[in-house]
């Protein structure tokens, strides 16, 4: 019989994840864009700019009995439009808990790479004993560069 592995329930990126007691997660401002606003005239942000911005990468499993007390690890990488590597490789450990139906990552982060517009992936991939059980699976954010709105001012009489 194949063994099967915890199945992905949840892959998404938001502003922030907040915890209950009891484990439950809220998921607060999901998003897939950032815009960088630049004003007329002015020069477009470096290559290496980073937006001061904080932000968190969810992720939820769905434990297979099989798997109780069994170690994870869990591979994020971030990337620019070109391909190449934002930072280091980040990694969680998580164990399956038979008790518990869902197992979540949670990828805290400050600063958000905007020197490039365009797609983003954000990979992730499954490990265990050192080898690749899931993934890797990607999914996409996007950087816009934008005017910003103009702002009318009505006339006092």
């Amino acid at each position: 019989m194949l063994h099967k592995m915890p199945k992905l329930y949840a892959f998404v990126t938001c502003e922030k994840v907040i915890t209950d007691s009891e484990g439950f997660s809220s998921l607060i401002a999901l998003f897939n864009e950032l815009t960088v606003f630049i004003s007329e005239g002015s020069p477009s942000p470096p290559a290496n700019a980073v937006a001061a911005r904080e932000w968190a990468i969810f992720t939820s499993w769905e434990g297979e009995p099989a798997d109780d007390g069994k170690e994870f690890r869990q591979i994020f990488q971030l990337l620019y439009p070109d391909g190449t590597p934002f930072g280091q490789e980040m990694a969680f450990l998580f164990t399956v808990h038979a008790d518990k139906r869902y197992n979540q990552v949670i990828a805290k982060s400050m600063g958000f790479p905007i020197g490039q517009p365009g797609k983003y992936l954000i990979q992730m991939r499954l490990e265990q004993d050192g080898s690749t059980v899931f993934g890797p699976e990607a999914i996409r954010m996007d950087v816009k560069y934008s005017a910003p709105a103009q702002v009318s001012q009505a006339s006092a009489s």
